[in-house]
């Protein structure tokens, strides 16, 4: 598993789990194990302090930033909320409104087949090229692994086709909510630890899925 830029983020959550799984609000949730600072999958091994589980000795020190994201001030998450969602898109520096935009994507071979979907935070222009290069990605892969492929490969290119339709949202989603808020914890924890701690989880912050801290910056990241 490779880390990307912060300008994009994966969840399959965006598309780095099983055949079709996809996480939801926190990695406790999540089937892949997941460091409770960095949101980084922990494959093997791993630290647990307490409730906690995470990937590195760093890690540890930097803190529960997921816990501690669902104990924020709702005023202060909202509003973090709606100035990523007021700003520029962090993809192409064009106009918003911005906000947490799907597509989805699934490939085969033989007897294999994996599908996922891939959100990622930017204008609607953005979302849609993401949505046609998952149609296109699908279609040219979509379909070679029994019996699953010819079955999945239609679907996701559907639901692609669906997103590409739903209008800008008028305020921030949830799923924007949520990003803004993994972003005020990271920066919290950041600030009682230090600046080496900062340093380290900007190292290892994961573009993966709706619940990558890094999806809710200020100059807002991506989530595929």
């Amino acid at each position: 598993m490779h880390r990307r830029g912060s300008a994009r983020v994966c969840a399959s959550a965006r598309g780095y789990h099983p055949s079709g799984t996809t996480t939801g609000g926190t990695p406790e949730h999540a089937i892949v194990r997941r460091c409770h600072a960095c949101n980084f999958w922990i494959p093997l091994g791993g630290i647990r302090d307490g409730e906690y589980e995470y990937c590195c000795d760093e890690c540890v020190q930097d803190g529960p930033v997921f816990p501690l994201a669902r104990q924020l001030p709702a005023a202060d998450v909202h509003l973090r909320a709606l100035k990523i969602h007021g700003g520029g898109c962090p993809l192409c520096a064009g106009r918003g409104p911005v906000d947490v935009r799907t597509s989805y994507r699934t490939w085969s071979a033989v007897v294999l087949t994996h599908w996922s979907s891939r959100r990622q935070i930017s204008c609607r222009g953005c979302g849609i090229r993401a949505q046609l290069r998952g149609i296109a990605w699908s279609a040219l892969l979509g379909w070679w692994g029994l019996p699953l492929g010819p079955l999945v490969t239609p679907i996701q290119i559907v639901r692609n086709l669906v997103a590409m339709l739903v209008p800008d949202p008028q305020a921030p989603s949830a799923a924007l909510a949520w990003q803004a808020s993994l972003l005020l914890a990271q920066e919290r924890l950041a600030q009682a630890r230090g600046p080496g701690r900062a340093a380290h989880a900007e190292r290892c912050r994961r573009p993966d899925g709706p619940d990558n801290p890094a999806a809710a910056s200020s100059a807002p990241a991506v989530l595929e």
